[in-house]
């Protein structure tokens, strides 16, 4: 609740702060006037404006739509593979659990909780990487004609991609697990490296 009441608040507040910033440093309606990109005008056709027969660009809206879609459908594809993948860990777990010493196994009890972690680690960095990298691609190739629209594609794909995987898995141990093969609640210990991992 507290978090909320601030992230309120600052939001607010920051709001009016831009506001302000926009006045001060004459950047009032930029966005209406904002330059476009080079990489769009390589790619964008040169043709007189119908309305004042000066020279614009002209960029397919059609193709660009289609071009968002798939992009925002490869992200959405990342994002469930994301979730196979914690799960897939979950079932590791599971398995490693049974094959514990207090279940009459060799493997030492705690170490599936570590194992698990550590290749949950691994994979929150791995996907991050190769996500960070895709978005870039996919972003230069929706062709945003302007820098704040390329910006905002860029950041809303990282923000959605890196919120879920880093801390999908946290909330999945935090939340008590039920499943067809095991009921549990959260040690203190999966809680904190559940955590550590999502850093």
């Amino acid at each position: 609740m507290l978090v909320a009441v601030w992230s309120t608040i600052f939001w607010e507040y920051w709001k009016r702060e831009q506001s302000k910033l926009e006045q001060k440093w004459g950047m009032t309606g930029y966005s209406k006037h904002e330059p476009l990109r080079p990489e769009y005008t390589s790619k964008a056709k040169r043709v007189r404006s119908f309305v004042d027969g000066k020279p614009t660009y002209f960029y397919d809206e059609t193709a660009g739509r289609v071009k968002k879609t798939l992009s925002g459908s490869l992200t959405l594809t990342l994002l469930g593979a994301v979730v196979v993948i914690v799960g897939s860990i979950f079932w590791v777990r599971v398995l490693l659990v049974k094959q514990d010493n207090a279940h009459g196994g060799k493997i030492p009890d705690g170490y599936p909780d570590y194992i698990t972690s550590v290749i949950n680690a691994v994979v929150i960095q791995l996907m991050n990487f190769v996500f960070s990298t895709l978005a870039r691609v996919l972003s230069n190739w929706e062709n945003h004609p302007t820098k704040s629209s390329y910006d905002n594609s860029l950041t809303l794909k990282l923000a959605v991609f890196n919120g879920i995987n880093s801390y999908f898995p946290l909330m999945c141990v935090c939340l008590p697990l039920t499943c067809c093969c095991c009921s549990s609640t959260p040690t203190l210990r999966q809680t904190r490296l559940a955590f550590v991992c999502s850093l």
